[in-house]
């Protein structure tokens, strides 16, 4: 292999390695994105080890399958959903993510805050609930 093709392989490596390192907002981002689609497999896929041992398997994939289930009924009344005032807060290895999930009318809105740690590298949804009024107060560096 030449230099250049080394270097060129090299860089392609660095910027597919990097996709991998995901932060919070984009780990519950594509939470939200596979719900919408319909894809559990990927929503359960996207929590720790943790969470899944809290909860257990079943348990998640059923409430996973609940929350995907009631947002595209919303979408397909022609309500298109919106995460707005996201904030995060990264803490060492954990992290917080909150947002306001709503339509723009506002006649659907639900204030979701997600734990989450990270696990080999990648940010993964130990839990999820409800945002607190803490949330509210904390900002997006």
């Amino acid at each position: 292999m030449s230099m250049k093709r080394t270097i060129v392989f090299l860089a392609l490596l660095v910027i597919f390695s990097g996709c991998s390192v995901s932060s919070p907002i984009s780990t519950v981002k594509k939470y939200i994105s596979s719900a919408e689609k319909g894809n559990v497999n990927m929503m359960v896929g996207l929590r720790s080890s943790k969470g899944i041992q809290k909860l257990g398997m079943d348990k998640l994939r059923s409430s996973d399958q609940v929350f995907s289930d009631l947002v595209r009924k919303t979408i397909a009344r022609g309500e298109i959903l919106q995460m707005t005032d996201i904030k995060e807060t990264i803490t060492g290895d954990t992290a917080r993510v909150s947002f306001v999930y709503q339509d723009p009318k506002n006649v659907n809105s639900l204030g979701m805050g997600f734990d989450l740690s990270k696990e080999n590298g990648s940010w993964k949804i130990d839990e999820i609930g409800n945002r607190t009024p803490a949330d509210s107060e904390k900002q997006v560096p």
